[in-house]
């Protein structure tokens, strides 16, 4: 957002708001087919290990984010 001109930060900022705003019925459908298959508990330990992983990938490459 730091490249974004201040005169279109609000458009910018609708643009990711509706991204999230859109994608959420989709991760629904995904998870919903996903829990047919998978427990709940599973479910949750794999999102923990990939958000796990993420941190260690971002301090690894010292990637920042602002």
């Amino acid at each position: 957002m730091s490249c974004v001109d201040k005169n279109y930060l609000s458009r910018a900022g609708a643009l990711f708001n509706a991204g999230g705003s859109g994608i959420t019925p989709i991760m629904s459908w995904i998870i919903g087919i996903t829990v047919t298959f998978i427990c709940v508990s599973k479910i949750y330990l794999i999102c923990g290990i990939i958000c796990i992983l993420f941190f260690i990938l971002t301090k690894t490459f010292k990637m920042e984010f602002e």
